[in-house]
């Protein structure tokens, strides 16, 4: 330590210093020797300028998919490594972008490790790519809005309520299970554009089953500006699937 030899030979003549100046001095020092000593304990490979981030920063996520799902989380390096755990301790190992290529066959919760094992220069401008640990749910349901046939039963126009009018989607909901009927919370869809206030709600009584079926829902609100609009349809994982207006509202 650079203290450890001081004595108090050192500090003679220090009271003939204002005090701030002493106390600005201390600080100096005090802060020095911190910075050194993190210095030390973060930066690995030091010695030659290189530092390797430790696991203490390590950063996690959450993310949602349905089963028969890949990960998609974008291409890794072929230097990477990676783990696959479930809720029942199992874990499944490799490398590369082969982690992209795995199909969640089975709904549950998994915890995915990624290491890029990268190292890189002080200051440089690179960074992780990818979060350290996934913390992945695969659901049992999947639903797909088919927003190639939406259809509406009149045309909205700019400045006029819409309360007479409805959108309908059609889905195909896919049970992993032998469920016939489903518990479908988000009977609302919002509409994303400039001067837009219509909503839809889905029409009282609907039944959500295996299969496929129409949804429909019975808009309010006006848009007040000429402009396209976007429907966002929420599936019964909570997840958006947008459809976008092909002409603006007039």
């Amino acid at each position: 330590m650079i203290l450890k030899n001081f004595n108090s030979q050192h500090f003679k003549g220090w009271s003939n210093f204002p005090l701030s100046t002493v106390t600005t001095v201390l600080i100096f020092l005090i802060t020095f020797l911190f910075s050194a000593a993190a210095q030390t304990k973060y930066g690995e490979g030091s010695e030659s300028g290189i530092i390797r981030f430790k696991k203490s920063t390590m950063v996690s996520v959450e993310k949602l998919i349905v089963f028969g799902d890949k990960l998609g989380i974008g291409e890794l390096p072929e230097g990477a490594t990676w783990s696959i755990t479930t809720s029942e301790g199992d874990t499944l190992t490799g490398n590369g972008n082969s982690l992209n290529d795995y199909i969640f066959s089975i709904p549950g919760a998994y915890k995915i490790y990624i290491d890029e094992n990268q190292v890189y220069l002080p200051g440089s401008c690179s960074h992780k790519q990818f979060p350290d640990i996934i913390d992945l749910t695969v659901s049992d349901v999947k639903m797909t809005f088919h927003l190639d046939e939406v259809s509406f039963s009149g045309e909205i126009h700019k400045g006029v309520q819409c309360q007479s009018l409805s959108v309908t989607v059609p889905v195909t909901v896919e049970p992993y299970d032998n469920e016939t009927s489903l518990d479908f919370p988000f009977e609302i869809v919002a509409t994303a554009g400039v001067g837009t206030t219509v909503v839809g709600t889905l029409h009282p009584g609907t039944v959500v089953y295996r299969g496929k079926q129409n949804l429909i829902y019975n808009l309010s609100g006006t848009v007040d500006a000429e402009s396209y609009i976007m429907f966002d349809f929420m599936d019964i994982n909570g997840q958006v699937q947008s459809y976008s207006m092909t002409s603006p509202i007039k």
